[in-house]
This record gives structure tokens, sequence and C-alpha cells, in this order.
């Protein structure tokens, strides 16, 4: 018992000084993959937009959401505690200067249009930009033969916003008008939008469940500091691949916390009912925790680092090292009523009687979790190798430091059943007396529902995106379908690495005629299921 406890101290503080957790979801898989070197190629080329946060930024007109993004942007440039590099794609010089170059042909003619119906409103404005320059318009449009003269844009739509605006104004709300919308309300309506998006790349701190936290609340303390009580209100959505993965494992962290202590008091709960001890529920949670300290030190030397999957080893000592520890305290509580008050010849029964099966468990089970290990999935791999590895390391534990504890420990009370059955044994022989005396039928109603379950395996679907693994109520997912609605915007996009210009054209060639193809698909069978819908 000495040398146990001398032992399980040292290999406290080696796991506590050599064994690291890596929260990088990037190094799960092998380096050396396909997929992890053109991944590194693509950083190198672009690596603005790789481990970064997404900011949306909304408000309720273009003017605002800009000025807004403008604010946050300079709040967490001026942070280098906390992020790396602060990118906004809207405030490039050359697009600011050349972006009306990128529209279609259609729709810049319609935009040169409005502009040059709007010139007149715009220069009264710029002349007298006060409130009763904008109203001496309306008096202007009023009075002139031509309504739209002056006012580019429908007139009783200009006084029903501002109308609209006034009486939020009068009834305490707070409201902006667009000027953007005003202009050109029918015309670029498509193209603007109330949206705006800033790139952040936070520091990160891998060593923690939650590297980028820190990063994360000094974002919400910027979004709320930019906020003018004299505006409306402008929404800050923290999405992205490193925002999705942060409310993962914040949601995962929390989660697991709560888990962790109902696991514990209801594992507490039916090794009472089932031993009928607390000497015995000791014992096991002390095997238990043993157990746990040298799988802890066989992950710090074979691992060296956990990672968020191989982490999960733990959860598989937690159920095994306890199931290992149950059978041979019962067995060995059965021995006792048995034997009376032979304790050590209660002790030798049970490892004698138990060892066999729970070697041949852990061997058979063992080999499920070794299969894991071949993969190039880093997370799985080590997963397999340190929870097949740690059956045995439980399995040791629960047949040499287990037995002393029993030894030291007193007796546990003596049931006294007068030849009659505990509870759990009359249900089983209620069990085992109805199934044999109902072989034939049972039988058959096994045999009709394995077909009827073979029929709906085939029925399965199986859903390959992993969006729909996360919480749908987070703030990342909800701004990440919102971003998917939209084409222009939606995150969901492939990324082809070429080496050259030319290359880049031909594939771009190649990939809209694959486009053409794919709408003409859709286009007969939407036309097929047309014509059958009519025929029916």
């Amino acid at each position: 018992m000495l040398a146990s406890v001398l032992l399980a101290y040292w290999a406290v503080q080696y796991t506590g000084n050599h064994l690291t957790v890596n929260t990088d979801t990037a190094e799960l898989i092998a380096p050396d993959a396909p997929f992890q070197q053109n991944r590194r190629k693509f950083e190198q080329q672009f690596g603005q937009e790789v481990h970064t946060l997404l900011l949306v930024i909304e408000s309720s007109s273009p003017e605002l959401t800009k000025a807004a993004a403008r604010r946050l942007s300079r709040e967490l440039r001026a942070d280098t505690e906390h992020f790396t590099k602060v990118y906004r794609p809207d405030e490039n010089e050359f697009f600011q200067r050349n972006g009306l170059l990128y529209l279609d042909a259609d729709k810049l003619q319609d935009f040169s249009i409005t502009l040059a119906q709007a010139q007149p409103f715009i220069g009264r404005i710029s002349q007298d930009p006060s409130l009763n320059g904008f109203f001496s318009i309306f008096e202007d449009a009023l009075n002139a033969e031509t309504k739209t003269e002056e006012v580019p844009i429908d007139l009783m739509s200009l006084i029903d916003k501002v109308s609209d605006s006034l009486h939020k104004t009068l009834n305490g709300e707070t409201d902006l008008l667009s000027w953007q919308k005003l202009i050109a309300e029918n015309k670029i309506s498509e193209e603007q939008s109330d949206k705006a998006f800033i790139f952040v790349t936070p520091k990160f701190d891998f060593s923690q469940i939650l590297p980028v936290e820190p990063a994360i609340n000094v974002i919400r303390h910027a979004a709320n500091k930019i906020q003018d009580p004299n505006m409306p209100a402008v929404k800050v959505w923290i999405t992205g691949e490193v925002g999705l993965e942060h409310d993962e494992m914040a949601g995962m962290s929390e989660g697991t916390f709560t888990a962790s202590i109902f696991s514990v008091i209801l594992v507490c709960g039916i090794l009472l009912v089932a031993y009928r001890s607390w000497l015995l529920m000791l014992a096991t949670l002390l095997t238990l925790a043993l157990g746990m300290v040298f799988c802890g030190l066989f992950a710090s030397v074979a691992v060296k680092q956990l990672n968020l999957i191989s982490v999960a080893f733990a959860v598989s000592n937690i159920g095994l090292g306890v199931e290992y520890a149950i059978h041979f305290c019962l067995r060995y509580r059965d021995n006792l009523d048995l034997h009376g008050s032979d304790k050590s010849k209660a002790i030798r029964s049970a490892l004698l009687a138990t060892s066999p099966s729970l070697i041949l468990c852990a061997g058979t089970t063992s080999i499920g979790l070794y299969a894991f290990i071949p993969t190039d999935y880093q997370g799985i791999s080590e997963l397999g190798l340190l929870a097949g590895t740690s059956l045995f390391i439980c399995l040791f534990v629960t047949l040499t430091v287990l037995p002393v504890l029993l030894k030291v420990l007193p007796n546990p009370p003596y049931h006294n059943l007068h030849g009659e059955q505990p509870g759990a044994s009359k249900l089983s022989l209620a069990l085992a007396h109805f199934t044999l005396h109902y072989a034939k039928p049972i039988s058959f109603l096994t045999l009709v529902g394995a077909v009827v379950a073979i029929y709906f395996v085939f029925q399965v679907k199986t859903d390959f995106n992993p969006l729909n693994l996360r919480d749908p109520h987070t703030e990342s997912v909800i701004a990440f379908k919102e971003l998917m609605k939209e084409r222009d915007t939606s995150p969901m996009t492939l990324t082809v690495l070429v080496k050259s210009e030319t290359e880049a054209k031909a594939m771009q060639s190649k990939l809209a005629a694959l486009r053409r193809s794919i709408r003409r698909s859709a286009c007969s069978i939407s036309s097929r299921k047309t014509r059958k819908k009519n025929w029916a």
C-alpha cells in the first residue's frame, strides 16, 4: 500500500509537469496528409483569412454599418496584446476607387442613370446640409409641375420614410434615414447590404481549453463601446471557423463539468445500492482514482500532449475502471456471505474467480480500440492507443491494489438473507423464468423485429454537414447560417490552388462549364417533375 501511494504521488508530479493539452484542431490530422499540405500552402499565400474570427456588423442602414465597422476596426487594431491582424475587405483603396467596374454592364447603366437623376438632389444637400435644406427639396418637389425633377425617388415613399422616422424619434426610439437607400432605393437595393465584415486574427493559447476566450471578450467589450445611444443599435456577430470552434468548446466544457458531477453522484448511488456498504464504495472510488493517475502517467510518456479527441480516453477509464472493481467487489461480498468473516479466503476466491474473465474482457475490448492506431487522423489514433492501454492499467490496479484495500478496510456488514435472494437477484430469476417459458414466441418476435430493423437501417440517411453537429442556438452558428442564405456571403466554398495565372484561367473555364452543366441538369430534372405532376 505504501509503495502504491508513493508511486501515485510521483506519477501525479511527473504528469503535471510533462502532460499538456493542445486545442489546435488543425493538428488532429497527420501533418503529411495531402489536405494538410494544401492547407499550409494556402495559409502561406492567403494568410489574412486563415485562423480568423469573422465579425459581421449589422444595423438598420449601410452608412451606420460602415461607420461602426470603421470604429470597431480601430479599437481592435489598437489592441496588439490580443490580436495580430485586423482586416476589412471593404476598406481596400483599389476597390473603393474601382468597385463600379465589377458591376454587370446593365446594372452599371441603371446605376449611372440613377446618379444622373440624383445630381440635383445631391447638389442641393451639399450646398445646405441641414434640415432646412432637406425640407426645401420637399417644397420645390411639391410645387413643381413634374414631381420627379428634384427628387429622384417616389415622393410618397420618401414622405413615408421621413414620417416613420419622425414618429419613432417622438416615441423615444432611435432611427436613421439612409441617404444611400433614399437616392437609389429601387436601383441598387440588390447590390447594397446592411452588413460589413471584419477578419480578426487573434492570438491563440492552445494550452487552454478556450484558446481565444480573452480575444473574444475584448471584441465584445469593443462592440459595446462603439454603441451610440443617439443612434440605432449595431449588432456585432462573432462567427467564422475560430468562432464556431470557440462556441463548441465552451458548450462542451460547461456540459462536461455538469455531466461529470452528475455522473459521480449517480455512480456513487448505484454503488451504494449494489454494495450496501460505504466501505466497498470507498475502495472502488480509490481504485478508480489510482487507475486514472497511472493512465495519466502513461499519456505523459506515450503522447506527451493531449488533443481535443484523445482527451476523451479518461471517459472510458472511468466506465471500465468502475466495471472491473464492481465485478471484484461483488464477488468478494458474496464470498464473505458464504465463508463468514474469513477475509483472506474471500479475497483469494474473488481474485481467482474474476481474474480470467476480466483479463479476457480487457483483451477483446482493447482490440477494437487499438484498431484506431493506424489511421492518419492523429486524434483518433492517439485515442485508440491511450484508451486501449488504459484498459490494462485499470485492470492491473484492480487486481493488485484493490485486494490490498479490501484487506486493510474493515469487513462490510454481513448479509443475513436466510436463504432468500436480494431484490436484483429476484428480478433476474423472474426474467430467466419468463424467457425460458416463452422461448418460441420470443424467438419469433425477435426474428420479426430483426427483419423490420434491417428495413429501417436502409432508410437511414447520413448528414455530412458538420455545422449540424453544433448547437444551433449559439451566436456563431446563427450568424453562419444567415451568411449561407446569400450566394455572395456563403462561407461554404472550395479553394483550388494552381501554380500560375494560365492554370487559374483554365480551371475557371472548366468550373464555369461544370456550373452550366449542373444548371442544365437541374432544369431538366425540374421540367421532368413538372411534366409528371401535370400528367398525374
